[in-house]
């Protein structure tokens, strides 16, 4: 009698049956599978540029930015002086060495497999190479780190294939925040007219769902190649799911842009949905909040925003399961391509790992799961990540000890307790721990974070080691001044001081070219959190404000980045270089400084790109209080306004038009472009030419 087939087999033969029947099936993914089965493999090439047909090497000559050097005594890998550049996105490791008497662990992934904050200083290598090995008796396991910064799903299917080289006795992939970049990347001129005609027919709810099943195939893709690199050289390989910051992390300006395109009314009712949703969340009413907030979803399930909000009030009554899939679904509208997003393991990902790993042979750690079943950690927050997907000290332990525990018996090794995995994690000094915080502070604020959280790790920063006290000065001071930051003396001495180097190589606050931030959000957190440890910089810090930015006879213009822009975030839209402003929120702010001794007179060209009634205006708010209606067209107007001193501050003002959210009728089809396609689902409400302020004397 013929044996009957094991229950994995089984599940593959399932797998391959129903991919069969759909063309866009991953053709590498079900040779993968017919592997498994031991069934011929296809010599169909696939279609996509993200699927290339690829054959296992145990000797190749490049991992990552190592090459293979070859001696009488044998070989190693070295870094390579002609990627100096990428150095510092991988470990700060010259030389890895042979494998000699110890099992070897091959840590891959991303940013947040490195550590990031922490790097080069701690990493999570380090901290799984501590736990794995008990401190009582000689270090059998080693941990060699191939995490880099930055690293898409392409990046991490090579180094999954070239890391053969190192002999490894188990993998660990930590990974899945990028791999969105990879499915924007993948999409070509070919597609955007299936993408008009599905925004056409469903909205843009329906390019939503086509990206997904798309991503969901490249995810399977990738597992399946694990899988067949798995059993072709008996490779235990351990799957680690990242998790996402879902209740502290915020959307920026940029990931919020509104989608007008398919209905004016309902972005109409949405925008004054949200003016109301703002002032019920000021003074925490939540009662009020809660409908407006579902409204917001029900008009726009696109925007992140009502879900956000709708997560907070789900929050505070208590309802968790409900107020994660609020935030989850947050997160998630990623995907319709507003801006190059914060990395994130979106739904589909998760979804597809936790549901197919398992049965393609792959060892799991669900850190997503781990982290719920945390006392006080039902929704995972800044106690667990520093900014959107980057791990706390904390959370680093609990990812290292979990991981190890799963590791241990693949190894062979005894098995130990999670207790005493937790106990044995190397920690940093309290040093590193606080450069870790005033870096995530930075990064946070130059990605449209509120105060309260910039606040809280600059607080965290200094109760873990007033040693950045000097540097938090230095960065109060280059971001306040005019000039770029490279340019500025207190840049120089932050930088010899060598302190920075855990963010970015000490190169995290630098900002691209004339996109200078004044960063004030930070800036007041600095202030506040210095004066805690008795160090007041407050009116060194508004007198320099006056002096590098009051308005004077010479005019200032509003349109430099340091007065309007708030993150170093582009919407995809504005990679097209534009000799303007463009508006595609229902509010423009802008600062700026004043003695508020004398009026102020200002000048601004404009037009609005949406629907208008005849003599319609808008208001120019100063300070939160309309100080004028200005007349608006559909063609480029100029009007001159003044600021009387009644509604100036000393110090820094606001300055604020409130567009119309009526978008003009759908556009002609344009080329084929991202452009094009986006500007349908987000047109500019309105634009602006010139935008000065000064004074009379």
């Amino acid at each position: 009698m013929a044996q009957r087939p094991a229950d994995e087999l089984k599940t593959v033969s399932n797998e391959l049956v129903s991919l069969l029947r759909d063309d866009t099936s991953p053709k590498e993914y079900m040779a993968a599978l017919m592997h498994q089965l031991g069934l011929p493999l296809s010599t169909t090439n696939p279609t996509q540029p993200w699927l290339p047909n690829r054959s296992f090497d145990t000797n190749s000559a490049t991992v990552g930015i190592w090459n293979r050097v070859s001696t009488t005594q044998g070989s190693y890998f070295e870094r390579t002086i002609d990627r100096h550049l990428e150095w510092c996105y991988w470990a700060d490791n010259n030389r890895i060495m042979p494998k000699k008497g110890r099992k070897r662990v091959v840590l891959l992934g991303e940013s947040v497999a490195r550590g990031y904050f922490f790097d080069p200083q701690y990493s999570i290598a380090m901290a799984l190479e501590s736990a794995l090995n008990n401190p009582a008796g000689t270090d059998s396991l080693e941990v060699i780190d191939l995490a880099k910064v930055n690293m898409d799903l392409n990046a991490l299917r090579e180094i999954s294939h070239n890391a053969l080289a190192l002999d490894p006795d188990a993998l660990v992939v930590f990974a899945g925040n990028n791999w969105i970049f990879t499915l924007v990347e993948s999409i070509s001129e070919d597609d955007y007219d299936s993408f008009n005609e599905v925004i056409e027919q469903e909205g843009i709810v329906g390019l939503k769902n086509l990206l997904e099943q798309r991503l969901a195939q490249m995810v399977r893709h990738y597992l399946g190649e694990l899988a067949t690199l798995s059993a072709e050289f008996d490779l235990p390989i351990l799957v680690v799911i990242p998790e996402f910051n879902l209740k502290d992390w915020r959307s920026s300006p940029a990931e919020s842009i509104l989608a007008t395109s398919t209905s004016g009314s309902n972005a109409e009712g949405w925008n004054i949905a949200r003016m109301q949703a703002e002032v019920a969340l000021a003074t925490e009413n939540w009662a009020v909040l809660h409908p407006l907030a579902a409204q917001m979803v029900q008009l726009d399930n696109s925007h992140p925003l009502g879900y956000e909000l709708l997560g907070d009030c789900l929050a505070q009554q208590g309802n968790m399961t409900e107020a994660r899939a609020a935030y989850e679904s947050a997160r998630d509208t990623a995907l319709y391509c507003r801006t190059h997003c914060k990395p994130r393991c979106l739904k589909v990902i998760y979804e597809v790992i936790r549901a197919e790993a398992v049965p393609m042979g792959l060892n799991l750690v669900d850190l997503p799961q781990i982290f719920r079943q945390q006392p006080g950690n039902e929704l995972p927050d800044r106690d667990l990540f520093l900014d959107y997907c980057h791990l706390t000290l904390k959370g680093i332990v609990l990812m290292a000890a979990h991981t190890s525990h799963a590791l241990l018996p693949m190894l062979n090794q005894p098995d130990v307790a999670i207790d005493t995995l937790l106990n044995r994690v190397v920690r940093p000094s309290n040093e590193v721990l606080a450069v870790a915080h005033l870096g995530c502070a930075i990064h946070n604020a130059h990605y449209g974070q509120p105060y309260s959280i910039l606040y809280h790790h600059c607080l965290s920063a200094l109760q873990a080691s007033q040693t950045v006290a000097e540097a938090m000065r230095q960065l109060a001071d280059f971001a306040t001044r005019h000039s770029s930051t490279i340019l500025c003396s207190s840049h120089e001495r932050l930088v010899e001081s060598g302190l920075m180097q855990q963010y970015d190589g000490g190169r995290g606050f630098l900002h691209p070219f004339k996109r200078k931030l004044m960063d004030v959000p930070l800036v007041e957190a600095i202030i506040d959190t210095l004066k805690t440890v008795g160090i007041d910089i407050r009116d060194s810090i508004e007198a320099l404000r006056l002096r590098e930015h009051s308005v004077s006879t010479t005019a200032t213009n509003l349109l430099e980045s340091i007065y309007h822009l708030t993150t170093y975030e582009f919407i995809l839209l504005g990679e097209v270089p534009r000799g303007h402003y463009q508006a595609r929120n229902a509010e423009s702010m802008f600062m700026f400084v004043t003695d508020s001794t004398q009026p102020v007179n200002g000048k601004i060209t404009f037009r609005s790109q949406g629907q208008l009634t005849a003599g319609q205006t808008i208001p120019l708010m100063v300070n939160g209080q309309a100080v004028a209606h200005l007349p608006i067209s559909s063609t480029w107007t100029t009007c001159d306004f003044s600021i009387a001193t009644d509604h100036l501050d000393k110090g820094m003002n606001t300055i604020a038009l409130q567009w119309p959210v009526q978008p003009p009728p759908t556009p002609r089809r344009q080329r084929n472009t991202i452009d094009a396609l986006l500007s349908r689902v987000y047109p500019a409400l309105g634009e602006i030419y010139q935008f000065t302020l000064a004074t009379n004397s």
